[in-house]
Parts: structure tokens; C-alpha cells; sequence
């Protein structure tokens, strides 16, 4: 049986818990999401690591302008 994760997603939250980005069926393995926070008004979010639709992390993240 192939026990791979096959869905990889990560999703940043505003602090009223909006989804405000997305990223969906990210590739598996060690990689980069580069986020353009230029589209993001200044402020606290929340991004969340999710693998198979189980939250696997959450950060903080903070945009400055």
C-alpha cells in the first residue's frame, strides 16, 4: 500500500480565521512557498500546514509595510 501523503496544502488565515491565500496540492518533498505579501494588507495572519486535511502546524505571520 502506498501510505504517501497525497494531498499538501497550506492556507493563511486572517485573524477573524477568512482564508485570505492558498496553496493546494503542493508537491511532497522539501521545498519553498514564496508568498507575495504585497497583496496582503499590514497586519497578523495565520498559516497552517496541512497534509490529507490534517493540520499538521499553524505560525504567525506578520506583514510590515
Amino acid at each position: 500500500a502506498n501510505d504517501a501523503a497525497k494531498k499538501i496544502s497550506i492556507y493563511v488565515y486572517d485573524l477573524d480565521q477568512q482564508v485570505v491565500l492558498r496553496f493546494e496540492n503542493l508537491s511532497i518533498g522539501i521545498g519553498t512557498v514564496n508568498v507575495s505579501a504585497n497583496s496582503l494588507p499590514a497586519g497578523n495572519y495565520i498559516y497552517t500546514l496541512q497534509v490529507d486535511g490534517q493540520k499538521i502546524d499553524s505560525k504567525i505571520l506578520t506583514v510590515t509595510k
